[in-house]
């Protein structure tokens, strides 16, 4: 004999309508919880929105389908410094000669098979029929991979080769009194000087 499922087990194995599928988008979107209730067709009044988002965002099948959808987002927040340092640091090492179409750094990879060379000159009388193309047979490839220069710079600031040099100063009440001291000094040999020249 089975148990029954509980009433929250019926309700969140039950599929999103349309304007929660709508809402879950619009929140994960970056829209309010009211702003994605009003977007999805519920209300049009922002009391209501006010009063009734909250219980979808409660929702156990809309909570669900936020993280599925936000799902992407998470594993980039995720990637590690050190995941990034090493991408930057092949597309900066790789040459393009040596990227092909399964290579992280491509971006694009097309190849067009050229017969005869590039003009397809005829050459006539070596061939049995009389005419050939001259030339070998070229493959031509267009490569591109992100822009090395801004990889460094990227690269760089990771390391934080862009950051100014930092200096520690403690900062306890023996500093601070003697900073009052050396201001007091000094303004007052300012108003030496200003009165000398007056």
């Amino acid at each position: 004999m089975s148990a029954k499922p509980s009433k929250s087990v019926a309700k969140s194995a039950r599929p999103l309508n349309t304007r929660q599928l709508r809402f879950c988008e619009f929140v994960v979107s970056g829209d309010s919880d009211v702003q994605a209730y009003m977007k999805a067709g519920y209300t049009k009044s922002l009391k209501n929105a006010e009063a009734n988002a909250w219980r979808m965002k409660e929702n156990e099948g809309v909570k669900a389908h936020i993280a599925l959808l936000r799902l992407p987002q998470t594993k980039a927040a995720l990637r590690k410094k050190e995941d990034n340092l090493r991408y930057l640091a092949e597309v900066i090492g790789t040459a393009l000669a040596d990227i092909d179409p399964n290579s992280p750094v491509c971006t694009e990879f097309t190849e067009d098979f050229i017969a005869g060379g590039s003009r397809g000159k005829l050459k006539k009388g070596k061939a049995t029929s009389g005419n050939e193309v001259a030339g070998p047979d070229i493959i031509r490839r267009r490569v591109k991979k992100p822009c090395p220069l801004r990889a460094i710079e990227i690269y760089s600031r990771l390391l934080g080769h862009f950051e100014p040099d930092r200096v520690e100063v403690e900062a306890g009440p023996k500093t601070l009194l003697s900073i009052k001291e050396r201001a007091a000094q000094v303004s007052s040999a300012l108003i030496r000087k200003y009165e000398a020249g007056a």
